[in-house]
This record gives structure tokens, sequence and C-alpha cells, in this order.
């Protein structure tokens, strides 16, 4: 039997975490909440798409930063749009390829660690 002493329930929203105390009369309520909080979590997974690591690093690989900006980093993809070609100018074409593999790493990285967008 609930009554309204009974303990505490957590139910975890998406950023939050919302404790409620159940009752006879808020039962069916909280099931519902608890139930459409879950099915909106799933939902959103479900209807997000997936980050593919090769794309993203073949991507970086051949114009750095295109790769981040395909895994939805538009400031890091400005950064290795801005670094790279400074650094072929700077070093005479000597570490210029160095970048471009940093920055097929980091983008396969990201996408590999985040594959929802």
């Amino acid at each position: 039997m609930i009554t309204n002493r009974s303990p505490k329930v957590a139910c975890a929203g998406k950023k939050n975490i919302v404790i409620f105390r159940l009752s006879v009369s808020s039962l069916p309520g909280v099931l519902r909440r608890v139930v459409k909080i879950t099915d909106d979590m799933n939902y959103d997974k479900q209807n997000q798409s997936m980050r593919n690591p090769g794309i993203a690093a073949v991507l970086s690989f051949f114009i750095p930063g295109v790769g981040q900006i395909y895994n939805g980093k538009l400031l890091r993809g400005v950064f290795w749009l801005i670094v790279t070609p400074g650094f072929w100018l700077g070093t005479g074409g000597m570490f210029g390829w160095v970048c471009h593999l940093i920055s097929a790493f980091t983008a396969y990285r990201y996408a590999k660690k985040h594959p929802f967008g």
C-alpha cells in the first residue's frame, strides 16, 4: 500500500532529476510521466543521425577542419582550416602534413566517442 509517507522516487529527466513522493491518487500520473520521459529519451536517440568516424577522418585528411564541421564542431573546423595553411606556409611544407594527420585523427576520435549528432 502506498501512502503519502512513502519514500521519495527519483525520475531521471534529460538534464535534471525530478524527485517526488508517491501517493495513491498520483500513481497513474507518475507512471505516465516515467514512461513519457523514457520514450522521449529513446525517440531523441533514434531520430539523430549517426556520425561515421571513417567519413570524418577522410574529410579532415583531405581538407583539415571539414571532418570537424561534419561532426558539428564548427569552431574546431575553422581552427584547423586556418592553422593548417599556416603550418604549410610557415614551415615551407615540412609540417603541413602533420596537421592533416592530427586533424583526421581528432575528427575520427570525436565521431567515435560521440556517434549521435
